[in-house]
């Protein structure tokens, strides 16, 4: 699945930079994945992949956090729209 999204920045010290998960994608996840709640994904943006797991902001409002070693290697900032591709992690979901 891939969606476009900006680069978000929780504003507190250290503060993590993250994407949100648009609704359809979140849905399409939990049904892939046969789960709900939190989901092991494999994250693609850029020439960049990584294992992360999706994790709730309340209010059904889903995102996936994008580490410093990512954003400095495919030079992203907070406020850069990126396109994410991102499917479940079956090997983590046994």
């Amino acid at each position: 699945m891939n969606f476009k999204a900006k680069i978000e920045k929780i504003e507190s010290k250290g503060g993590w930079h993250y994407v949100l998960i648009p609704d359809e994608v979140r849905v399409e996840l939990q049904k892939q994945a046969d789960k709900r709640g939190s989901i092991p994904v494999l994250v693609t943006v850029g020439k960049s992949s990584w294992p992360s797991t999706t994790m709730s902001m309340g209010n059904q409002r889903w995102f996936i956090a994008v580490k410093s070693e990512i954003r400095k290697t495919e030079k992203l900032k907070a406020g850069d729209g990126v396109e994410v591709k991102i499917l479940p992690d079956l090997y983590r979901l046994q």
